[in-house]
């Protein structure tokens, strides 16, 4: 099952966006919680994370600094364990490096770059209502060029240090980048809740996308003619992938931590094969799922999971029983030899993880 969570931050269209989520998910069928919070511990089992946002730059980032443990738990997530994130509207611009709204202000630093003012030019601000956007260049999921609407409401663009940065662009009275992407960080300036109904379409004749790969494609599709099939699916794979590995990290973590806390043993239990899902119990390999449960996890679909070991048992330490070193590895269903990456989790006997990637072989 798809975790998708939205950051409350007290600013921002939550509910609009979290309605739109629950729209692509019911009308194609899929397994998917969506959830609004703003506190930093229901992250640890999000598979996706969206920040939206409205407002002044330095109120939405002061608001977002002053929930203890959100940011650092953001980076943990989106910047370390690689989770999928899009930031919409003022949720993009909390990306950059600096923002010049009503003087200057941090934000997050997770894509380089400046906040600056739309010159007027005789035109209105806010910058507000329907306009198109160009795609720039290639990536991982358009290989196709179109021009196409979006609904927009700001008066502050996003001016990237490094070009690559810069997917998608919007003139009004100067030409401003309304699409950022660094690798699993995705950005718009433009409101894909209240513009989502172009990609809708295309979404529903399309199957085996998860939750948040949807409304990246609700929120680009618009700007493209035609998806270059290959590259997109290569996309989606390598999505699934990092989502399937964040989802049993995070449960690993889990099982770790409830041990220290409770000062007992606690048990990660693949029951005979991750494939089928695992759980996080009380006490040692003993125990079970149905009487001892703590959390029980749905394995991700399309992915096949080899483990070096069965369960696994944490002491009150966090250490491993017995001090052993284990691993466990990730890969796409029907893994071609170099044609796609896996990933291995590895935990110390001491308990701490480590993810390493690499190509099938």
């Amino acid at each position: 099952m798809q975790k998708i969570a939205i950051i409350d931050y007290g600013l921002g269209n939550i509910q609009s966006a979290k309605q739109s989520f629950l729209k692509v998910s019911k009308e194609n069928n899929f397994s998917s919680e969506v959830y609004i919070t703003n506190n930093p511990l229901d992250l640890e089992y999000a598979t996706h994370i969206v920040l939206p946002g409205q407002g002044a730059f330095k109120t939405c980032i002061d608001n977002l600094l002053n929930i203890k443990g959100m940011v650092s738990k953001l980076k943990e997530k989106v910047i370390d364990n690689k989770l999928p994130f899009l930031g919409i509207c003022i949720g993009m611009q909390l990306l950059a490096s600096v923002s010049y709204e009503n003087g200057k202000h941090n934000g997050l630093g997770w894509i380089k770059g400046e906040i600056k003012k739309i010159p007027s030019n005789n035109l209105k601000l806010p910058h507000m209502g329907w306009n198109d956007v160009k795609v720039l260049k290639n990536n991982k999921i358009l290989e196709q060029k179109k021009i196409q609407d979006y609904y927009f409401v700001h008066s502050y663009y996003f001016e990237c240090l490094y070009k690559n940065n810069s997917i998608g662009i919007t003139n009004y009275g100067i030409n401003f980048t309304s699409f950022v992407c660094q690798e699993n960080i995705y950005g718009v300036q433009f409101h894909p809740e209240k513009s989502s109904s172009q990609g809708l379409d295309m979404i529903k004749k399309t199957s085996g996308f998860t939750l948040i790969e949807l409304m990246i494609t609700v929120v680009l599709l618009a700007i493209v003619a035609a998806v270059a099939v290959p590259g997109f699916n290569r996309a989606i794979e390598g999505n699934r992938l990092v989502s399937g590995t964040n989802l049993l990290v995070s449960s690993i973590k889990l099982a770790r931590t409830e041990a220290i806390k409770r000062g007992t043993a606690v048990t990660l239990s693949t029951d005979g094969g991750l494939g089928g899902g695992w759980c996080v119990h009380t006490g040692d390999a003993t125990g079970d799922c149905a009487n001892d449960q703590i959390r029980a996890f749905e394995a991700p679909q399309s992915l096949t999971f080899t483990e070096t070991a069965g369960d696994l048992v944490f002491d009150r330490r966090g250490f491993l029983i017995p001090q052993t070193a284990q691993s466990f590895t990730i890969a796409p269903n029907g893994c071609a030899s170099g044609a796609n990456t896996f990933r291995t989790i590895r935990i110390s006997p001491v308990g701490r993880t480590e993810i390493d990637g690499g190509a099938c072989p």
